[in-house]
């Protein structure tokens, strides 16, 4: 990641984001996800700790392998703010 473009993100209502995770990391007041959407790009999503996006990335990625393509939609539901898709690989 040493040469990558590292850009921190806010999703539109009904944008989806789509790429390879690389880590997601939480330092007790922000949980932010780390996503590869091209060679040299990577992109953060930061969400305050404790926030329904926040337990969301945490609840399915927490255990995902490093490379695994997921993509993350933004919606206007109160109840389901983010939606998560592994699209390979195995989250346990």
């Amino acid at each position: 990641m040493n040469d990558a473009t590292v850009n921190k993100v806010t999703l539109d209502y009904w944008t989806e984001i789509v790429g390879q995770f690389i880590e997601i990391e939480d330092d007790g007041e922000f949980t932010t996800l780390v996503i590869e959407v091209n060679h040299n790009k990577t992109v953060k999503l930061e969400y305050a700790r404790g926030s329904k996006e926040s337990e969301e990335l945490l609840r399915n990625l927490e255990n995902l392998d490093r490379s695994t393509r997921i993509g993350i939609l933004r919606t206007d539901l109160e109840n389901k703010p983010l939606m998560v898709r592994v699209m390979d690989g195995d989250k346990s």
